[in-house]
């Protein structure tokens, strides 16, 4: 998602991230409309418009969609990539 979205999304992160996660869960054979709400579910209105996203935002957004689909959270979750990255800018 993060490199189609690099490619020129600009402002239409919402609907562009929508776009690319429905057509990847409708790719496995999710229903569309399963993967509509899905989607809707993980992005939840957190992307504005004409805002590029942090990448940590990005990447909560996949993880929230992977937890609503397996109802696993993963292992290493974005806030402590945040902390590791956050550790190393400070050289």
């Amino acid at each position: 998602m993060t490199h189609t979205l690099d490619s020129g999304a600009e402002g239409g992160w919402y609907g562009q991230a929508s776009i690319v996660l429905s057509w990847f869960l409708t790719s496995s054979g999710m229903d569309r409309a399963e993967a509509a709400r899905a989607v809707e579910n993980a992005i939840g209105g957190r992307f504005k418009s004409w805002v590029t996203p942090k990448r940590t935002l990005i990447e909560s957004v996949g993880e929230d969609l992977a937890v609503g689909l397996t109802g696993h959270a993963p292992y290493q979750d974005h806030r402590e990539r945040e902390r590791l990255d956050d550790l190393r800018d400070c050289d």
